[in-house]
């Protein structure tokens, strides 16, 4: 290994990732993961282009054995053969365990109600970042970067998080109303939510920290993407219509958007009473 920033990861690496259309946290995750891979391999005085698959395999035991964090290794070091040259996939070694069935956590119909009108007690800041993500299904960071021209003749567009897809959906009366009365508190301004000390919007932390403060208020204990979780299962439960909730959630996948929605005790019963032979 040649060019080294600090023993790290080589540049050469990084610059490689660079060309492989990652997002950048994408990018960073696997720079951590390769330099911890490089670290290894010096303590044990193996050259990390070129290891053995048991010398993967013994690596991997130093992961947690979760799918998550075992994919994202697994992944990286993909990345890193082959900007190495190997050809025979060493990474494979690694042992990725079942994806775990993503569990729907939606709140029943009365914490939304009351979540609700504790947002429209509450407004301002913290009311409208829970409406948006009741109302919107947006991710925290995407309320954190809401621009404030976002909503336009009733309707509200902005870029997704994950994908960098750009979203429009109607605006409900009820976020409709709570939007303009804010722009009428707080005019001017790229962003809904400005940041503090010269930041140009707040940050995801702070919208976490909004949501949860208006969740105790109204006696409700929630995450932001619980209201995102919330968003899916009541659309799709009232509309039966899984490829619009796909879109408005600008999954890739339907059996993603599977994972967001719970099945309610009157749609299953619905499915047996359809049986008739």
């Amino acid at each position: 290994m040649t060019t080294s920033r600090d023993r790290g990861v080589p540049v050469q690496f990084d610059q490689y990732l660079t060309t492989c259309n990652l997002a950048a946290g994408t990018r960073t995750q696997y720079d951590r993961a390769a330099l911890r891979w490089e670290r290894w391999c010096w303590a044990h005085r193996i050259d990390p282009t070129s290891p053995a698959p048991l010398d993967v395999a013994t690596f991997a035991d130093t992961i947690p054995e979760t799918h998550a964090s075992r994919k994202a290794v697994q992944s990286a070091l993909a990345h890193y053969f082959r900007w190495a040259g190997r050809q025979d996939a060493p990474e494979q070694a690694i042992r990725v365990p079942r994806k775990p069935r993503r569990q729907a956590r939606p709140l029943t119909r009365d914490e939304l109600g009351r979540l609700k009108n504790g947002a429209i007690l509450v407004g301002g800041r913290k009311g409208l970042a829970v409406l948006i993500g009741m109302y919107l299904n947006a991710r925290r960071t995407e309320i954190a970067w809401m621009e404030s021209g976002a909503l336009v003749a009733g309707h509200v567009t902005w870029q997704r998080a994950k994908t960098g897809d750009i979203t429009t959906l109607p605006a409900h009366p009820v976020l409709e109303d709570a939007w303009r009365q804010h722009l009428r508190d707080h005019p001017g301004g790229r962003y809904l939510f400005p940041g503090d000390r010269g930041r140009p919007h707040v940050s995801p932390t702070t919208v976490w920290e909004w949501i949860r403060d208006v969740g105790s208020v109204c006696g409700v204990r929630l995450t932001p993407h619980q209201l995102r979780h919330s968003w899916a299962t009541y659309t799709l439960q009232a509309t039966r219509d899984a490829r619009a909730v796909q879109e408005a959630m600008a999954h890739r996948d339907l059996g993603t958007t599977a994972g967001y929605t719970e099945v309610s005790e009157g749609q299953l019963q619905e499915l047996v009473d359809a049986i008739d032979w």
